[in-house]
């Protein structure tokens, strides 16, 4: 896993996007182990689109640059827009054949156990009322997670996600839709190979919970195999992700659009990614992979931190002060307009000296911060143009 500064700066004339060259090897604590280098910006022969990786190095043992050379072998000439070559790749992961990831049972022996203890907490104080317990719990978390991709839900969730005010919402339920009807759900027999292996860890995990005296046949352990295994298929956590940033140009596209996915490790014939983020240069003027903490402080003129404790002390001192920190806001959202309107005209050359910029101020954060920074190196950098 590494750590790395991606800034993609865009108008409708193109996109300029930079990425340092840093990678910090980190064991299963995060901690660093050694520095390398690498090039983490991915451009496709012969098509005008550039795709961003960050995060982790691999997907089941394989590095993600083979998986990007290997998708973009079999690409056709040319696909209508950036959309197409997102979902080109989602659908190209389905049939990859790469192996199983070995330690993917480790992975979710945590996650599943996590789950467990929280169940058991309320077993022991109301064994009556275990199955309501997870019924709500399992409901509340379905909606908090992001959907799997390629979960069976997901087409029948892609219908139902909410169209919100803000147009850039709107344009991710498109995008949504548009894997809805060019990804299939899983084959029975897929899903029946994925259950049964689920259902071993979790019978483990139950055992390991709970002790070895449980009743793995019970009412209520039956009910928790059923409705848990649902839930891991369809949906995704925290674990670790590969974070990958198409942007670029279809044949049809007359500007640049992006689509951001996380990818997580899997195992048999069912992957697992999220759909992260979609956008064109009309709802925002610049897009970060990974870290952005100096770039964010820089742009909202004051550290998130240091913001709340202002309100909290100030909140002691004059009780209610919601509206004068309302102002405020309205006036950080005045200085990022001005912004967005300039970036509107900029030339390709300056809209790299923006995003270069981004990255450097990330290695400079990192290095008088971090006992030994996370981002840092020379700074790969690109533009490009319809």
């Amino acid at each position: 896993m590494y750590m790395t500064a991606i800034f993609m700066v865009w108008n409708n004339s193109g996109f300029a996007i930079a990425a340092d060259q840093s990678v910090s090897i980190t064991n299963e604590n995060n901690e660093t182990l050694w520095t390398d280098t690498a090039n983490k910006l991915f451009l496709p022969d012969n098509h005008k689109i550039c795709v961003a990786t960050a995060g982790e190095t691999k997907i089941n043992g394989i590095p993600i640059e083979i998986l990007l050379k290997r998708w973009s072998e079999q690409l056709p000439d040319k696909l209508a827009s950036l959309d197409d070559y997102a979902t080109n790749f989602i659908k190209f992961i389905k049939v990859s054949g790469v192996p199983n990831f070995w330690r993917f049972n480790d992975v979710m022996f945590k996650r599943i156990r996590a789950i467990l203890l929280t169940f058991k907490s309320d077993f022991d104080h109301n064994p009556g009322n275990i199955i309501a317990f997870m019924r709500d719990k399992i409901q509340e978390w379905t909606e908090a997670e992001p959907d799997n991709i390629y979960g069976n839900e997901f087409p029948d969730r892609a219908n139902l996600y909410p169209i919100h005010e803000k147009p850039s919402q709107n344009l991710h339920r498109e995008f949504a839709a548009k894997i809805l009807g060019s990804l299939s759900n899983p084959s029975e027999l897929e899903l029946t190979e994925s259950r049964k292996h689920l259902v071993q860890i979790i019978e483990d995990c139950l055992v390991d919970v709970f002790g070895e005296e449980i009743d793995l046949k019970s009412t209520w352990v039956e009910y928790l195999k059923e409705h848990l295994v649902n839930y891991l298929i369809n949906t995704c956590d925290s674990e670790p992700i590969a974070n990958l940033m198409f942007v670029g140009f279809g044949s049809s596209d007359w500007t640049a659009r992006m689509v951001a996915l996380n990818l997580r490790n899997f195992h048999n014939s069912i992957p697992r990614a999220t759909i992260s983020k979609t956008s064109i240069p009309e709802y925002t003027w610049y897009h970060s992979l990974a870290q952005a903490e100096q770039v964010g402080t820089f742009l909202a003129g004051i550290d998130d931190s240091y913001r709340d404790h202002i309100y909290e002390v100030l909140s002691k001192k004059f009780g209610d002060i919601d509206s004068e920190i309302d102002a405020i806001q309205e006036f950080e959202v005045q200085r990022l307009d001005a912004m967005r309107t300039k970036v509107r005209h900029l030339s390709l050359e300056k809209m790299e000296f923006i995003a270069r910029s981004f990255v450097e101020m990330e290695s400079l954060g990192s290095f008088l911060i971090e006992y030994l920074p996370s981002v840092g190196g020379k700074v790969n950098s690109l533009t490009m143009t319809r």
